[in-house]
């Protein structure tokens, strides 16, 4: 596993915009714990984290990928492609809501419409 899967999960995971600190924060006190299985990204520098979200984001364009990753003033977050429009904006709101307005935008049809 590299750092930029590392981010990429906490990043997928989060309810929130995600700062730097948060992220090394995050990825240093992972298995902090664990002596059987030694955190390898526990040294991970802030500089290092922010390259792994621009690597990310490269990787994201070039691969066309669904998602985007857009820096907000809290944070990084990850967010479908187009997403600033709806779900990302709404960084407070519940999952459903969340979730459904990103099958609003991945599925915008007539019986999905039905469903809500």
């Amino acid at each position: 596993m590299t750092l930029s899967r590392v981010v990429e999960a906490l990043l997928f995971s989060a309810q929130k915009p995600l700062s730097i600190r948060e992220l090394a924060a995050a990825i240093k006190g992972a298995g902090a714990e664990d002596e059987l299985s030694p955190n390898e990204f526990a040294r991970a520098t802030e500089r290092e984290i922010a390259a792994a979200i621009e690597q990310l984001k490269i990787e994201y364009i070039q691969e066309h990928r669904a998602f985007q990753i857009i820096e907000k003033a809290e944070g990084w977050q990850l967010c479908p492609v187009g997403a600033q429009a709806f779900s990302c904006a709404q960084a407070g709101a519940p999952d459903r809501t969340r979730a459904r307005d990103t099958l609003d935008y991945c599925l915008p049809s007539a019986d999905h419409a039905r469903r809500r």
